[in-house]
């Protein structure tokens, strides 16, 4: 349901709810409205760099294979695997 101001004054018009309480109304769901989930650019920037990151991750191990082959690739998971873990025992 989309509320506006007009609605609330049209309300306050045929005495349903007094003009104070309109002005009261309307300041809190304008303050209620700022804290709402949206898409802003920033937001998609932020997607967009981890569509860079998983792209060049998948450039990464597609050159790794015609070069390292199975065993090079392993080698290179199992590594990330112990950063990721030392990572998470230090933070």
């Amino acid at each position: 349901m989309e509320l506006k101001r007009s609605l609330l004054d049209q309300a306050a018009s045929k005495q349903i709810i007094t003009d104070e309480q309109a002005e009261r109304l309307w300041t809190f769901l304008s303050e209620q409205q700022q804290q709402t989930p949206s898409l802003r650019f920033t937001h998609i920037l932020y997607y967009f760099g981890g569509l860079i990151a998983i792209g060049a991750m998948s450039l990464f191990m597609t050159l790794s294979w015609e070069s390292l082959g199975g065993w090079g690739l392993l080698l290179i998971a199992l590594v990330y695997a112990g950063a990721g873990l030392w990572l998470t025992e230090f933070f």
